[in-house]
């Protein structure tokens, strides 16, 4: 169903069609960090009513070397650091024995500018783990072999890439046992314009994408709402394959979430939060669960909630998934009586 609306955009008031809320947040569920997925992992109830945390997906930025210069980056301040292959894959396999599902390569810079990517692509692929991948896009083709490609469950290409050059070549999946879901965001900027929206839109249906999810400037939160109505004038809203992802930016009272999705930065350290460079656009010591070569001492009973005092409203993405997780320690009266 959709309802009939009115929005502005660039001083002009034009009709839109908007589509009903439901049907953009099945694609936000399906695709994307929400308390929905947390749901799924029935299995792990059981620890965490137990305040036992293990990790279940691994995000990784392998490197801080980035070919673009977004102006709306959360890690724009990078020192230029970089994992070493080794101690990475070390890293994962001992995850992989505590509970790890999946790892996610993602930025800092962008992933497909280090070296050893297909080579940690392998060594997750052997493990069994699923492997998901963000990028700009804009070396995939070139530093990504069709033979590591059919590897990832899942890739997400930041099409802002195309507020910077003027085309990208995306590679073909064509691997039909994993059926690789290919996936666009685009983060509404003071660079967009329909023109390029409406490249994104012609990408999505030559490639076949699954969705594309448009998004806010986290680094400015209060131009949230006219975002959202440029991407409501545009006629997004009306694509039965785009979505707007709009997190609810308030600070919980803690934190768990690190434990079971931890981020391991270019710096060699895990950090409770992928979100916290939003506060000084590069990773904020603070935030450090500890060295990559500390993971026993970090998932080691009892599993002290991170104190989010330092945390800042407006720039958390995690405090549904913290509020859920709050329910299995609270204390519940008849609790038969559902």
């Amino acid at each position: 169903m959709a309802r009939d609306n009115t929005m502005s955009y660039e001083g002009r008031v034009l009709p839109t069609t908007v589509a009903d809320a439901s049907e953009q947040s099945v694609l936000e569920r399906k695709f994307t960090s929400t308390t929905a997925k947390l749901l799924k992992h029935s299995d792990r109830f059981g620890e965490w009513a137990k305040g036992v945390f293990m990790p279940i997906s691994l995000q990784i930025a392998p490197t801080d070397k980035c070919n673009l210069a977004c102006e709306f980056c959360s890690v724009g301040n990078r020192a230029g650091d970089e994992l070493e292959r080794e101690a990475v894959k070390t890293a994962i396999s001992k995850l992989a024995i505590m509970g790890l599902m999946t790892v996610e390569f993602t930025g800092g810079g962008d992933p497909t500018l280090y070296d050893g990517l297909p080579d940690l692509i392998n060594h997750a692929d052997n493990l069994g783990l699923g492997i998901g991948l963000i990028t700009n896009g804009l070396a995939l083709a070139d530093k990504i072999d069709q033979h590591h490609l059919d590897m990832f469950d899942w890739v997400r290409i930041s099409m802002n890439v195309l507020d910077a050059v003027d085309d990208i070549t995306i590679p073909v999946f064509s691997n039909q046992v994993k059926s690789t879901t290919l996936g666009f965001s685009y983060v509404i900027n003071r660079r967009t314009e329909m023109a390029t929206i409406q490249k994104v839109i012609d990408k999505m249906d030559e490639y076949s994408v699954a969705y594309l999810r448009a998004v806010p400037n986290c680094l400015s939160v209060e131009t949230i709402a006219q975002s959202k109505q440029m991407v409501a004038s545009m006629g997004l809203l009306e694509h039965p394959r785009v979505f707007w992802q709009e997190k609810h930016y308030d600070v919980p009272q803690h934190c768990r979430v690190g434990y079971l999705k931890p981020f391991l930065n270019a710096d060699g350290y895990f950090y409770h939060c992928s979100a916290n460079p939003l506060i000084s656009r590069k990773f904020n010591p603070s935030f450090r669960m500890g060295r990559i070569d500390a993971i026993k001492s970090i998932w080691r009973s009892p599993y002290t909630p991170f104190s989010t005092d330092i945390c800042q409203g407006g720039k958390c993405f995690f405090k549904e998934h913290n509020d859920f997780l709050d329910m299995f320690e609270m204390e519940i009266a008849h609790r038969d009586f559902v």
